[in-house]
């Protein structure tokens, strides 16, 4: 099974008086080369990217600095092994870093009001950037580009690989801040949006015992204020070859009477704001395929790292949800004070999703991720890097086990229909529950139900001999990394045993009674 997860590291910037910490995670450089072909990219050389890692498969896009959002991504293709180019995103970008204080009296945006780009952008130098390269922006190093490995992309039992990883990053400085903007793209296809965030505390109180602070260590009559940044990405898919067919579906999942999760798929048919809800498991599907959502190549976005949420409803609405589908239109850039560089738009962002069919449409989805700052003693005067991020795993884009490749039709997990049966007890017990996965290493198999001496093993067979009688409602699940199905049957078990032990067994059972009447 996908074991992927994203790497939340940082780095040591030496430029402009920044300190940011050591990196988090050791990585294994691996260079860049090219020996696969790569995707004709709408950009010029010098603004194109195109990388192939070990295992054949490889990622091409285009890239620009701008000045509110600074790095855009564009025009992203995704190879997998042996495969042609497959378009995933038309363009991937920050839509806004909103921070608000506890104390209600400060909310900045720091993109709209003050921007990532441009003078905001901190020279690198090699130290920065390990075993990586440094890409110019305007004249001066400021970008890093990094293909390394690091991390554990695959696990089975007896068998594992290290995911290898394209790395951008950037370092931009807002008031007492700074952001390190990070992306990263994986050999698989899933890629994880970041933010480090790093610098010093920028607000207190004159209150020690504010509560809506905290007092720090050897600083006197004061308080730090809390504070939470809110994160918002803007990502336009356009998976395959037309930007028109993408679709977005909300999956959840609720318990039955049995205390069984079924699983719940709904297609987002108009704009939406939705929210992130535990409870039910909440994730989402963006693939280009109406017929199965969850089995067609796309991505899926489940919310495994998120913290404190920030509602502001009489204020700023837009803050009561996490993730927004709208139709693409160039002019619906941030999240909100929009109309401020696009005045012919709507201001915020549930302005821009006011019920428009998306069947058909080119569709753009908007994600939030939160982050609360208590601040504590080691955060004066330069607090800890905290990371910040989400990502969108990929789903039937490529196989992530070894020696596999292409295109992967996961089209056909199915239990095999398991009909209802009768044994004896001591009967020796082998049964097949063969799906038809084409890796059964990616598949786990879980079981209720059984008669006591029987079990699964890896393969889904149900195997060894009975040891009870009784009549037994037995339910096999197969489950992979993003779909799963159930087959039941009865099971009947006689008292009369026909193993080989069964006759001996009852023997000395009846043995065992004697003796005890007797004594």
């Amino acid at each position: 099974m996908n074991m992927l997860r994203p790497l939340f590291n940082s780095a040591v910037l030496t430029g402009a008086g920044l300190y940011l910490f050591a990196v988090a995670v050791t990585f294994l450089s691996i260079g860049f080369s090219s020996t696969a072909t790569a995707t004709q990219l709408s950009c010029p050389a010098e603004s194109g990217i195109s990388v192939d890692f070990e295992n054949g498969a490889g990622w091409d896009m285009c890239w620009e600095s701008r000045l509110r959002e600074n790095i855009v991504l564009s025009d992203i293709h995704y190879r997998a092994v042996d495969s042609a180019p497959y378009k995933v995103i038309s363009s991937l970008r920050l839509a806004q870093l909103h921070v608000t204080y506890d104390d209600n009296e400060v909310t900045y945006n720091d993109v709209t009001q003050f921007g990532l780009g441009g003078g905001h952008v901190s020279p690198l130098f090699e130290a920065d950037c390990p075993d990586g390269e440094l890409v110019d922006i305007d004249g001066i190093p400021r970008m890093c580009k990094r293909l390394s490995r690091g991390d554990e992309a695959y696990h089975v039992s007896g068998d594992s690989r290290l995911a290898e990883v394209l790395t951008l990053f950037t370092v931009s400085h807002v008031g007492a801040y700074a952001y390190l903007v990070t992306w990263k793209f994986y050999d698989d296809g899933s890629i994880a949006p970041s933010i480090g965030a790093a610098g010093a505390l920028q607000r207190s109180s004159d209150d020690e015992h504010s509560p809506h602070g905290r007092a720090l260590g050897g600083v006197k009559d004061k308080s730090w204020l809390s504070h939470t940044h809110n994160y918002y990405w803007r990502i336009d898919f356009d998976l395959g070859d037309d930007a028109t067919d993408d679709v977005v579906s909300e999956v959840t999942y609720s318990s039955d009477a049995r205390g069984r999760r079924v699983r719940q798929v709904e297609q987002l048919q108009n704009e939406s704001a939705r929210e992130i809800n535990a409870e039910e498991l909440r994730a989402w599907y963006i693939n280009s395929d109406t017929s199965d959502v969850t089995r067609a190549p796309g991505y899926l976005i489940e919310p495994l790292s998120y913290g404190h949420k920030l509602v502001h409803k009489e204020t700023e609405p837009f803050t009561e949800f996490d993730l927004f589908v709208t139709r693409q239109k160039d002019c619906e850039r941030y999240i909100n004070e929009n109309a401020k560089f696009n005045p012919d738009c709507g201001d915020d962002i549930l302005q821009f999703t006011n019920n428009e069919s998306l069947i058909n449409e080119d569709i753009v989805v908007w994600h939030r991720i939160s982050f609360h700052h208590v601040p504590r003693n080691e955060d004066r005067h330069q607090m800890h890097s905290h990371w910040d991020g989400f990502l969108m795993r990929a789903a039937n884009l490529s196989s992530v086990t070894p020696g596999h490749s292409g295109i992967v039709d996961n089209s056909h997990l199915e239990m095999n229909p398991l009909p209802d049966r009768q044994n004896s007890i001591f009967d020796d017990i082998e049964i097949l529950t063969v799906a038809g996965e084409k890796d059964t290493e990616q598949l786990t198999f879980a079981v209720s139900g059984l008669p006591e001496g029987i079990g699964i093993d890896e393969s889904g067979a149900l195997t060894g001999r009975i040891e009870s009688a009784g009549v037994y409602d037995v339910r096999v699940t197969v489950s992979d990394s993003v779909h799963s199905s159930t087959s039941g049957f009865t099971w009947r078990v006689e008292g009369n045993g026909s193993g080989v032990f069964g006759p001996a067994v009852c023997f000395i059972c009846m043995l065992f009674v004697i003796i005890r009447r007797k004594a």
